[in-house]
């Protein structure tokens, strides 16, 4: 795992979660169904991060942060209003040059459930 970088601003501007759920679901022949939350972590967090008008040094550094983890390897990053970091990986990023001095970066974090 792998801290998140420190950045001049810290925070992002924008944050919006998403959650999907994970459900067994069986039909029989008289159109009546049964559900169930399939295994033990059956809800999945995925949070979209905009970081807005990021010096250009500061977007490069999260930018080489998030090449390096590759898709794969995890994140460690506390949610809004999480009192502790839970483990992520990056889903994708897109890096928007506003000036040449400044770029806006946003993030998919996928939230992992791993031993």
């Amino acid at each position: 795992m792998s801290a998140f970088p420190t950045l001049t601003r810290g925070t992002p501007i924008g944050t919006q979660k998403s959650s999907t759920f994970r459900t067994l679901e069986s039909g029989f022949g008289d159109g009546y169904t049964q559900r169930a939350g399939d295994g033990l972590n059956a809800v999945r967090a995925t949070w979209s991060l905009a970081y807005k008008w990021l010096t250009n040094a500061d977007a490069d550094t999260l930018e080489a942060y998030l090449e390096e983890r590759g898709g794969y390897q995890t994140i460690d990053w506390t949610a809004p209003k999480k009192s502790s970091a839970q483990k992520w990986i990056c889903k994708g990023y897109q890096r928007v040059e506003e000036k040449d001095t400044h770029a806006s970066i946003t993030i998919l974090l996928e939230e992992i459930f791993e031993a």
